[in-house]
């Protein structure tokens, strides 16, 4: 598992698919935008729901970096092959200026 860094601005991967772990109050505070939100508590049950390959570059993020770890690690154990994990959460992407998009990405 790799561990991205928030000032990385890589484009050549524009099928990369971005998941947002943290919990469903805090999607509302602002998301990166095309994430997915899927709560750590609920990944295993999710994700395979949205039909990803386990070949799909993934990047996973929460608001500090610990969770997405976690649900990163979960991932691979779940075959997915290609899994990043956001170095410093929700917190690093914004401190890097990173861009923000309002909602749930439920809408």
């Amino acid at each position: 598992m790799g561990l991205l860094d928030p000032n990385h601005k890589d484009s050549s991967q524009p099928k990369t698919v971005i998941l947002d772990v943290r919990e469903t109050p805090e999607h509302a505070t602002g998301r990166i935008p095309t994430s997915l939100p899927i709560p750590r508590g609920v990944l295993e049950g999710t994700v395979d729901s949205i039909g990803l390959d386990r070949s799909t570059p993934l990047v996973i993020y929460c608001a500090g970096g610990f969770r997405s770890v976690l649900a990163a690690e979960t991932l691979q154990r779940m075959g997915f092959t290609r899994v990043q994990s956001l170095r410093g959460g929700m917190k690093a992407w914004r401190e890097a200026g990173g861009p923000v998009t309002q909602g749930t990405g439920q809408e």
